[in-house]
């Protein structure tokens, strides 16, 4: 009596954060539905994940490659059929939440509607870096992302914007998991505001000036510099107030800082300098928000 030793040679792969599995086509041979798994023609087993990765069994380079092809397809198609002109495509999203339950579906800005700097001034898209697909084109016109950015969604749909275009699929290709660093935080305390302030700080102060030198290498520098220079101003005041090492140095800064609207410089100087003042009015915002 002959023991056989069966080998069987799986490969993994990483498509993407997560992997919206609702309106694939229905595999055939279908045996699970989460994670969603079939058998295929070959002999072999395709298995999808919803965190974004998929693992194949037995099959052979075209088997998978096609099986990838089903699941990019959908951004494919619509870049295809921009001429391959646009350099980002966004798509809405499912929330869910913690437990994997699914709830309303989140929908971005409709890109396609800004094509220019000045759409992305005067309607601030709301968008969502989880959904998105860019070009490598953007990257080769303007260079790779600075140490520190965050906001990384915004500077490439404007990017995208000011060059080949961008559009937003309607149908949900992600699921998005509530929390994390996107959370909305709720300021219940001066240093609650504090903390969003300083967070905000440090990576608008790499941020703006990537805006700026995208803008101004799109040409469209005129339609953003004074806006842009402005938000830019008030950043660099903000860090110049908490940064000051005494009461001195922070009177310093607010007076320096004249391009900062007087409002603004004084109720930072309030929040770096003496946040026991605001003291009275986080007691009713937590009232309200115990009883609301």
């Amino acid at each position: 009596m002959t023991d056989v030793q069966a080998s069987l040679v799986a490969h993994a792969v990483l498509l993407g954060e997560r992997i919206e599995l609702r309106g694939l086509p229905p595999p055939e041979r279908m045996i699970s539905q989460t994670p969603l798994a079939w058998r295929t023609g070959e002999g072999g087993l395709v298995v999808l994940y919803r965190y974004g990765a998929a693992v194949f069994f037995g099959l052979p380079e075209a088997a998978r490659a096609g099986v990838v092809e089903m699941i990019r397809e959908r951004i494919v198609d619509a870049w295809l059929a921009s001429g391959e002109k646009l350099d980002l495509i966004a798509s809405a999203l499912t929330d869910i939440d913690a437990s994997g339950r699914a709830h309303a579906t989140i929908v971005p800005s409709d890109l396609s509607a800004y094509r220019n700097a000045a759409d992305w001034l005067a309607r601030p898209p709301h968008v969502v870096g989880a959904a998105q697909a860019w070009t490598r084109r953007v990257f080769d016109r303007f260079g790779p992302l600075p140490e520190g950015t965050v906001a990384e969604d915004l500077i490439m749909v404007f990017r995208a914007i000011v060059s080949g275009g961008a559009s937003t699929l309607a149908e949900p290709l992600v699921l998005y998991r509530r929390g994390g660093l996107s959370r909305r935080r709720r300021a219940l305390h001066a240093r609650d505001v504090v903390a969003g302030l300083l967070r905000n700080n440090r990576h608008s102060l790499v941020e703006l000036p990537q805006l700026l030198a995208d803008a101004k290498r799109a040409g469209q520098l005129a339609a953003v510099e004074a806006a842009l220079t402005a938000r830019l101003a008030r950043e660099r005041y903000i860090d110049a107030l908490f940064r000051a090492p005494t009461a001195g140095a922070r009177w310093r800064a607010f007076a320096e800082a004249r391009e900062v609207p007087a409002g603004t410089r004084l109720r930072m100087l309030v929040y770096a300098a003496a946040p026991a003042l605001l003291a009275p009015l986080f007691f009713v915002k937590r009232v309200f928000a115990r009883n609301g």
